[in-house]
């Protein structure tokens, strides 16, 4: 699994977040956020702060998806080799 991270416009406070995996004949792949916030014991919800997300084969065709609960996504993915996952994060919070 590759991530990349990066600011495309960093006034908007926007991360723009992908991450590639390979899928290794799947016919779903699951992704979630973690709830806990790092150095801390309290749950938070960081999902919220997404925007855009969503999923491409290794050809760019958009893959279907469907968020199971408020930080968790499957996508569908037979067939293909690899999956892309893109999305921004709004940051502008401590």
């Amino acid at each position: 699994m590759n991530y990349s991270i990066s600011f495309q416009h960093p006034e908007q406070h926007y991360i723009d977040i992908s991450v590639t995996t390979q899928t290794r004949g799947a016919k779903q792949l699951y992704f979630q956020l973690p709830a806990w916030r790092p150095g801390r014991y309290e749950l938070a919800n960081f999902a919220k702060n997404i925007q855009q997300w969503r999923a491409f084969d290794e050809t760019g065709k958009p893959l279907k998806f469907k968020k199971l609960t408020k930080d968790r996504w499957e996508v569908f993915c037979e067939g293909v080799n690899e999956v892309y996952v893109n999305y921004n994060y709004f940051a502008n919070e401590l």
